[in-house]
């Protein structure tokens, strides 16, 4: 009787795999459609402002792939696979990049330097193919850094980079999704860090030359500076 109603209860808060949240929102359940929103409107998110640089076009995006999950729960039903992130993912992308085409751009950015170093290590991080905490990319320069760089990636590459760091899929997954094999999506995971980090490191020199450069000006400007002549007797009088 006991573990019965430990097991309603983790229902009734929301628990449950992708599989059972589908089948319970498919069947009305309020509760279960919040818990998958909890579980990946943060990745929806930070997918859709990475790529768009809008934070209200990014909840726009978000908010929009998780209306369609609801209209589209039905077929659904029962999920395929073992997690609603693909659909979910491919949905945003699609929305992402309809907004994108309407106003993007190419403009390059550049990175100050704290923010550099600071993501810099967590590209260190990353070498070892397991997603880190995001906490990082909450800074809004670091996001649009990342989001510039990751455009400049092939296509594969940046997919990899999407599924795996931003959607926290496994190798496994992210494979079964792209339709290749684990070494292969590690490869493509491998070459566009190594991009990233030397696109990033780029931005971050330009952005320690343009801190010099203010303040050299600022030193200029804010120093006081005494201009002396020489009177006609010859002693110096300060102007």
């Amino acid at each position: 009787m006991f573990w019965p109603l430990v097991w309603a209860t983790i229902r009734g808060r929301g628990g449950g795999s992708d599989g059972d949240l589908v089948a319970r929102v498919a069947a009305g359940e309020r509760d279960a459609l919040e818990t998958l929103h909890e579980r990946y409107y943060p990745r929806l998110y930070r997918l859709a402002y990475l790529k768009l640089g809008n934070a209200d076009d990014a909840h726009d995006a978000a908010s929009e792939t998780f209306l369609r999950c609801v209209q589209h729960i039905q077929g659904l039903n029962p999920l395929q696979s073992s997690s609603l992130y693909p659909w979910l993912h491919r949905v945003a992308v699609n929305l992402i990049t309809d907004t994108f085409r309407r106003r993007g751009d190419s403009s390059r950015v550049v990175l100050e330097s704290e923010a550099s170093e600071e993501l810099s290590a967590y590209l260190e991080a990353l070498e070892d193919g397991a997603p880190k905490p995001p906490e990082v990319l909450a800074q809004r320069q670091v996001q649009e850094a990342v989001r510039r760089a990751i455009a400049h990636l092939p296509q594969g590459q940046a997919e990899a980079v999407y599924y795996r760091f931003i959607g926290q899929m496994s190798i496994k997954q992210v494979a079964e999704e792209m339709g290749r094999s684990e070494g292969a999506i590690k490869s493509l995971l491998h070459r566009a860090i190594g991009s990233l980090r030397d696109r990033l490191r780029e931005a971050a020199a330009q952005g320690r030359l343009r801190r010099l450069r203010q303040q050299g000006a600022q030193d200029v400007s804010g120093s006081s500076v005494r201009v002396h002549r020489r009177t006609p007797g010859g002693e110096r009088g300060a102007d």
